[in-house]
């Protein structure tokens, strides 16, 4: 499970500012647990493997600020467009200096703790939400309850963080405090509470993360004909999503058809060549096939993708698969 669109927002400082604001979304990119969806409400469904997520962030509204100086909204402005780009770091600093300014200043305290989360600094990220304290209302005081959860979470406070996810529920009746409960809940071994809350989740926003999401917990559940069906939902509303290739290849594997398992890694694998998983499971179905040396070879590809990406116990897992052939 990992996380999918919609991807999260950058609170602009003000009603004028062009900072990426609440309809202009940033594009979602494969990634792992959060790492940040963080990245957004990528909600564990970006990652073609679909094993342990990361926990999404969510998507903010705008917030007026106090009144600011041209060179203080200039700032707020290259902050959004600095992580727009992927820049996190400059885009911290920018929201940084803001801060010494203004430290209560909302927008650039909430931002930041986000680009926090996405660079792992969860502790950091707490420290500027114990700084928001809780002056928002409604959506926005949701949207601070579940990036707290988030960093809880990802601090092991694992109560702690569920706490968080029901309250912000209860907040703003935010999809996304039940969507990283739903993570949580699969983290913490509860596939069976995820499964349900996932479907409920499904009905609540039919979009491609959540649909994902259930997916990846099908195939947890060994409900592969399931698995196979919500990947297809998915791919008849979106033909060239990798992940969902991945997913459905990977659930009839399991079935032992070979065949349509073996396009659908394929075509992942066409579409999104750095990801690992798939390319173990098309070397599995070759060895299953009497291709020793093909099969092997896969494997090992798939063994040096996750090197490159600092994966080391998969790296080391895929090794061992490929040891036994």
């Amino acid at each position: 499970m990992q996380r999918i669109l919609p991807c999260w927002h950058v609170w602009p400082g003000s009603q004028s500012s062009a900072a990426v604001g609440p309809d202009k979304r940033i594009s979602c990119t494969p990634i792992r647990a959060i790492q940040a969806v963080l990245l957004g409400t990528c909600i564990g469904a970006c990652s073609l493997a679909g094993l342990h997520p990361g926990l999404a962030q969510p998507s903010a509204g705008p917030v007026r600020a106090a009144s600011i100086s041209a060179a203080e909204q200039t700032d707020l402005h290259n902050a959004g467009k600095h992580f727009e780009a992927g820049d996190t770091i400059g885009a911290i600093e920018l929201w940084s200096r803001l801060l010494l300014k203004q430290p209560d200043h909302q927008a650039a305290l909430f931002n930041r703790a986000q680009a926090y989360l996405l660079i792992e600094q969860h502790a950091l990220a707490l420290a500027d939400l114990d700084t928001l304290g809780a002056a928002r209302k409604g959506q926005q005081l949701a949207d601070a309850t579940v990036l707290r959860g988030v960093a809880l979470a990802a601090l092991g406070q694992h109560n702690l963080a569920m706490q968080s996810f029901n309250q912000a529920w209860t907040q703003g009746r935010s999809s996304l405090a039940l969507a990283n409960k739903a993570i949580l809940l699969k983290t913490m071994g509860k596939q069976a509470e995820a499964h349900e809350l996932t479907k409920q989740l499904a009905i609540l926003e039919p979009n491609i993360a959540n649909y994902y999401n259930l997916g990846t917990l099908q195939k947890d559940l060994q409900k592969y004909s399931a698995c196979r069906e919500t990947s297809s939902i998915i791919l008849r509303n979106n033909s060239s999503h990798a992940p969902s290739y991945a997913l459905r290849g990977i659930c009839a594997y399991q079935q032992g058809q070979d065949d349509p398992a073996l396009a659908d890694l394929l075509r992942s694998h066409s579409l999104e060549p750095t990801q690992a998983e798939p390319l173990t499971y098309i070397g599995k179905i070759l060895l299953r096939r009497g291709k020793r040396d093909e099969g092997v070879s896969w494997i090992l590809k798939a063994a040096s993708l996750y090197l490159q990406q600092g994966k080391a116990s998969e790296h080391k897992q895929t090794l061992d698969t490929a040891r036994q052939q």
